[in-house]
């Protein structure tokens, strides 16, 4: 089976830099038209089905690429909550919160935002989430529509010998795509 991945298109949030975490913003105009430009690039493929986080732009995202195919809301899919800072830029968050801020709270592994969730917490619901679908889903194709991330979970879920840098560091663009073997 192949997985196929890919993060939502821009949203307002994205284009201001804004952290959103689990706010539920929806696609803006250029976010819709990147969906369309890589629907065009996945035509040829079908999927057997299709796994989104339960947020609107990662929704919106979904339908546009593939309007045919049932569209399973999967809580787990959905992006890490980071607490306080959600809402913010980077420059608010460090303003408001500069002890948080200092510490660079969303890469420590097992503290968070206040309110929010740790790493540790996505790795177990994601990984998870990956462990079942492996057991359910032997062949075909499979799209996840996701967050950037939950993106950089699943990709540590195939490739765990990542250093903690090298976690962070990988990144995927809005509504760009990677394609793993599960």
């Amino acid at each position: 089976m192949k997985l196929y991945l890919i993060r939502h298109g821009q949203t307002d949030y994205n284009s201001q830099g804004r952290y959103m975490g689990t706010l539920d913003i929806s696609l803006n105009t250029y976010g819709k038209k990147e969906a369309f430009k890589i629907r065009r690039q996945l035509d040829d493929l079908s999927f057997n089905c299709i796994y989104s986080s339960p947020l609107k732009r990662c929704i919106e995202t979904a339908r546009i690429i593939s309007p045919d195919v049932q569209i399973l809301k999967e809580k787990d899919l959905q992006e890490r909550n980071i607490g306080v800072f959600e809402g913010l830029t980077k420059v608010e968050a460090k303003k408001h919160f500069p002890h948080l801020y200092a510490r660079i709270i969303t890469r420590v592994w097992k503290e968070s935002p206040y309110g929010g969730e740790t790493i540790a917490a996505v790795q177990t619901r994601v990984f998870s989430f990956l462990d079942n679908l492996k057991q359910r889903q032997t062949d075909g194709n499979v799209l996840i529509v996701t967050h950037g991330f939950i993106s950089k979970m699943i990709n540590y879920y195939f490739y765990q010998d990542l250093s903690e840098e090298e976690f962070h560091m990988f990144s995927l663009k809005n509504c760009e795509f990677k394609c793993y073997k599960l």
